[in-house]
């Protein structure tokens, strides 16, 4: 009752018209331990407010998002949940149309998408495309998958829009100008689409640039979602990485000297294809890095079980400490990835008046939701943070201590490490 107060107190400031409702973000949250009776409220409270919304407004249509199916439901569930809605009356507000299982590194590990719940061909819902997360700002749509799911909705009746949801204004160009082009006319596949981009963007350079976007495709769609080298880097133990060593193993990502090379050699000329030369070139090298990291926990986990050598520990934990000291000197090569130039741009437009705002700022780019390839950050945090964690492997190494690091150590190093950042 107090949410439609809300909605009615909207409506009649002027915004918006009651024609079409969208229910309240339950989105991924949890509230009990017990996860049966989780679901259980959410069902209740859906079924509350479609009630009430049917009531006060009889002819709206109402969106139910499709975000929270992903993360806290089961297929059977959602679909036991679809039959008791009306056709009539509601849209399954779906923006992540392209999800599956193992899609992300911290989405559970349910093979639950749309195809699962009982809408095609017999419920209203969107096809949506996913580009979000300050975790995932980088090149990482997955073709594949997208157009196999294409396929499914392009003849469906009950299919009623063709969604984005993007969160950064500069992440995945190549997206941006597919999901155009498939709004307004499914089925143009980014095989195709990549030399008109190409041609449009980059002109005279247009040959060498759809080389390497071919090159860095197959590497940028390993990781989905969310999740990059920063995400995780805090904290590994045996338990919460096991399952993610065949991922350091992914067959292309054996190719990553020789697409950077094809990076290297593009002509920059301007900063335009420079720009985006770089975001080819950070999307390679995040990959590279969360596989150096998955293969240096791998190392150190055998030699804990007493399955490997030091030597292939200390191996791995240089390359990882080389592989961090290249990544800050990338980020270094332009202000886009500087949160010290927000400040001035900020300044520029009006002084900052709150002297503690930039410890905010710092504050909102490291938090776990919103790590993502900040120059300041890398430099500040994560280097620091890398060398007292190799540090603290080398030390088990040469005293002969086989015990894997304790999480909850990792974390409040991180933690340490952050807090001493912000504050100097």
């Amino acid at each position: 009752e107090d949410y439609w107060h809300l909605t009615e107190a909207f409506l009649a400031a002027g915004y918006g018209k009651p024609d079409l409702l969208h229910t309240i973000g339950l989105g991924e949250r949890l509230c009990y331990r017990d996860r049966e009776k989780n679901l259980q409220m959410k069902k209740d409270v859906l079924s509350k407010l479609m009630a009430l919304a049917k009531e006060k407004t009889p002819d709206a249509k109402i969106l139910i998002a499709g975000w929270d199916f992903y993360l806290t439901w089961e297929p059977e569930e959602v679909r036991e949940l679809i039959a008791t809605l009306d056709p009539a009356s509601t849209i399954i507000w779906d923006y992540e149309a392209e999800a599956y299982k193992g899609h992300d590194h911290w989405v559970p590990d349910l093979d639950n998408n749309f195809t699962k719940w009982n809408v095609v061909g017999r419920f209203p819902y969107t096809f949506g495309i996913f580009l979000a997360f300050e975790q995932g700002l980088d090149i990482r749509a997955d073709y594949p998958t997208i157009e196999a799911r294409e396929k499914v909705v392009a003849n469906d009746p009950m299919c009623k829009g063709y969604i984005f949801w993007p969160e950064s204004s500069h992440t995945d160009t190549l997206l941006l100008r597919y999901f155009t082009a498939n709004a307004w006319k499914p089925g143009q596949g980014v095989d195709a689409l990549l030399p008109v981009f190409c041609r449009d963007r980059y002109g005279d350079a247009a040959a060498a640039f759809e080389k390497a976007w071919r090159a860095v495709l197959p590497i940028s769609r390993l990781w989905g979602w969310g999740g990059n080298c920063v995400a995780d880097v805090s904290a590994w133990s045996p338990l919460s990485v096991k399952a993610k060593y065949p991922r350091a193993e992914s067959p292309e990502l054996a190719a990553v000297p020789e697409v950077l090379d094809v990076i290297a050699a593009l002509p920059t000329d301007d900063e335009f294809r420079r720009r985006d030369a770089l975001d080819l070139a950070r999307t390679v090298w995040d990959r590279e890095l969360v596989k150096r990291r998955l293969t240096m926990v791998k190392a150190f986990d055998d030699w804990v079980a007493d399955k490997g050598d030091a030597a292939r520990v200390e191996a791995a934990l240089k390359s990882w400490e080389a592989g961090w000291r290249e990544f800050a000197a990338l980020l270094a090569r332009h202000p886009d990835y500087s949160l010290a130039d927000s400040m001035r741009r900020l300044d520029a437009v009006e002084k900052v008046r709150n002297p503690d705002f930039y410890k905010v700022l710092l504050d909102n780019a490291l938090n776990t939701y919103c790590r993502s390839h900040q120059y300041e950050g890398v430099k500040g945090w994560i280097l620091p943070l890398v060398a007292e964690t190799a540090a603290d492997v080398r030390a088990r190494l040469a005293k002969g201590v086989r015990q894997p690091l304790e999480k909850k150590a990792q974390i409040q190093r991180s933690r340490r490490l952050i807090t001493n950042f912000i504050n100097y």
